[in-house]
């Protein structure tokens, strides 16, 4: 947990990701930022306090709520042919097309 009583370091938001159990990319996306910049604000200045104040909140506030979902779950290949099926029948040489 970020202690409220400093700035949002570089490297609390390689924390973040971690505690949500996401993949760099996936925080990059979250976070709205390049890998480039990632590897700037988590790297190379890990012990500075982030300056954009939009990002530094949005990862204190993922920081006091980590029961939220924050990356979207997307069905599978299984669960996608069965919502097909129980609108239309179909076999699966059709539902690959249509995948």
């Amino acid at each position: 947990m970020i202690p409220s009583t400093r700035p949002v370091l570089g490297k609390d938001l390689d924390a973040v990701r971690q505690q949500y159990g996401l993949l760099t990319s996936d925080a990059c996306w979250l976070f709205g930022l390049s890998i480039t910049r990632w590897m700037q604000i988590v790297r190379q200045a890990s012990e500075l306090p982030v300056k954009d104040p939009t990002l530094a909140l949005l990862v204190r506030f993922l920081d006091e709520h980590p029961e939220l979902s924050v990356i979207p779950k997307f069905p599978g290949a299984a669960e996608m042919y069965e919502m097909v099926n129980s609108v239309q029948e179909t076999d699966q040489k059709r539902f690959s097309v249509l995948f």
